[in-house]
């Protein structure tokens, strides 16, 4: 698995695990200029890494997965919103 977050408690194990975290502190903006920079550099990472499905699991950081996946064409995507012990399944 790939993982781009801003880092976290569970990165070590996500490593022991075999995954790969790709840290970007930006993930979370809500700055409309930051957020079309971080679907640029997503998309960029989809592509190289050949990812098949992209997961986001809060707004600004759905919306950046988003176009990136949008930019890439054949990426499946799916955002989980939690808010108040509601789960919003969305998928495109």
């Amino acid at each position: 698995a790939v993982v781009v977050s801003r880092g976290g408690r569970l990165a070590d194990e996500l490593a022991q695990k075999g995954g790969e975290l790709i840290q970007m502190d930006t993930i979370g903006a809500k700055d409309p200029v930051t957020m079309l920079r971080n679907a640029f550099a997503l998309s960029k990472i989809i592509k190289d890494r050949r990812v098949d499905l992209v997961h986001a699991r809060s707004r600004a950081p759905g919306w950046s997965a988003l176009m990136a996946a949008a930019l890439v064409l054949a990426v499946g995507f799916v955002v989980v919103q939690v808010a108040t012990g509601e789960s919003v399944v969305a998928t495109e």
